[in-house]
């Protein structure tokens, strides 16, 4: 009997740690929607099991302690995932959101401090604006008015007054345009002798004047916005070393480096770009 002692000892306590391994730990989860309404028939996954809500809401999953990552799914409604610590059964609670509502989106152009009225437009602002040209981007400077995009005329830069009709046959005043001083990287593109007309308008029924540039400068339909990484926009007359100019410098940095591949389509009433 004795020598049986140490063995039975061993049976005892072996079989209790081992109960101990296999207890499982309570996780109860409540599922509520937007309007705090309890949620049927969400699942709740975990690695070892899952469990789908009753019609309070509630699911129950039996878990060993430790870490666990869970997720909460409905077809309907936002997906959730989230890391649990369990040392101890717990209850959480949890809110769905639909999956047609978005979180709020605010886009604006930032104003930089100076003697100078400086707008800085940088690439987040341009991703959720999705402009088909450089001149959708005018409109995020302060008192820019949203505009259906014309990709079949001339767009002329206006960085201080309204652009009013983009018609070539408007005879608005075009100094304005003709004195914006662009740049690129340091370089600049355009210059006060842009005065080519290439062909006589009436001999095509007046077709190419609404490709001309002579007299408004830079033409913004010709500078895509898929490799520009910030906009500086200057309005009035800033440091002489950016040149004569009479209306502002809009200054645009390129990305620098290397870029993963991507692609860009865009589809909407007015054009298609791809």
């Amino acid at each position: 009997m004795i020598r049986l002692l140490p063995f039975i000892v061993l049976f005892f306590f072996g079989s209790q740690l081992l109960l101990a391994q296999n207890e499982k730990l309570q996780l109860s989860i409540i599922i509520s929607g937007e309007n705090q309404q309890k949620m049927k028939g969400v699942t709740v996954k975990s690695s070892q099991n899952s469990a789908v809500t009753d019609e309070n809401g509630n699911a129950t999953l039996f878990l060993s302690e430790g870490k666990h990552h869970i997720k909460i799914i409905h077809s309907n409604y936002q997906e959730k995932e989230l890391d649990v610590n369990l040392n101890s059964s717990k209850t959480l609670n949890f809110q769905l959101q639909p999956i047609d509502k978005l979180e709020e989106i605010v886009i604006f152009s930032k104003e930089g401090k100076g003697l100078t009225t400086k707008t800085i437009i940088d690439r987040k602002a341009m991703e959720h604006l999705q402009p088909s040209s450089f001149t959708d981007l005018m409109e995020l400077l302060p008192g820019g008015l949203a505009k259906t995009p014309n990709l079949s005329i001339n767009n002329r830069p206006m960085l201080r007054e309204n652009r009013g009709d983009l018609s070539y046959k408007n005879t608005e005043y075009n100094t304005s345009a003709l004195g914006t001083q662009f740049m690129i990287d340091g370089n600049v593109i355009n210059s006060n002798a842009d005065m080519q007309v290439s062909l006589d308008n009436r001999q095509f029924l007046e077709g190419p004047m609404a490709r001309e540039t002579a007299t408004t400068g830079v033409d913004m339909r010709t500078i895509s916005t898929n490799d520009i990484e910030k906009v500086e926009i200057i309005r009035g007359i800033p440091s002489a070393s950016y040149g004569d100019l009479t209306s502002g410098v809009i200054k645009i940095e390129r990305k620098i480096g290397e870029s993963p591949l991507q692609a860009r389509f865009k589809a909407d009433g007015f054009s298609k770009q791809y």
